[in-house]
Parts: C-alpha cells; sequence; structure tokens
C-alpha cells in the first residue's frame, strides 16, 4: 500500500468525476497506463465509503431543514378578542 500512489488515485478520481467520467471508464484508463488494479480497487471502495457518507450527511441535513420548516410554517394561535373571551365565544 503505497501512500503517494493513493493519494494520486483519489485525486485523479476526483478531479475527473468532477468533470462528469464514470469509475469505471476511470478504471479501466489507469489499468491500461499500467496501475495495479488492486491500487485501484481500495482507492474505489474509499471513494464509495465516503460518497456514502456524505449522502447520508446530506439527507439528514435535509430532513433538519425540513422539520425546522415545519415548526415555522405553521400558524400560530389565534387569540381572541376580549369580548369573545368575556363572553366565552369561539
Amino acid at each position: 500500500m503505497d501512500k503517494q500512489i493513493d493519494r494520486f488515485l483519489l485525486d485523479y478520481f476526483n478531479k475527473n468525476l468532477k468533470k462528469g467520467y464514470k469509475i469505471e471508464d476511470l478504471k479501466i484508463i489507469l489499468i491500461k497506463q499500467g496501475y495495479l488494479r488492486s491500487d485501484i480497487d481500495r482507492v474505489i471502495s474509499i471513494i464509495r465509503e465516503k460518497t456514502k457518507k456524505d449522502q447520508e450527511e446530506r439527507e439528514r441535513l435535509e430532513k433538519e431543514r425540513n422539520a425546522a420548516i415545519e415548526v415555522f410554517s405553521e400558524e400560530p394561535p389565534r387569540k381572541r378578542g376580549f369580548f369573545k373571551r368575556l363572553l366565552g365565544i369561539d
């Protein structure tokens, strides 16, 4: 396990995934360039795990945001006027 190769591969994948390339296409290119399949697979598993955690965090934040919106969007209870309270009228 070479940390320098892992760092290079992580940077390579991150940069090209942002450009819209697919993981499998990048994997094939790297194998053709002589990188070890085991190094590539290890980095891909790191990327997928991070992506999964990021997605879970986004979903958690979205739920919290929606819950906050629901709380703030509820109408406050209407106050009854003086005479309605005095006479007991709803």
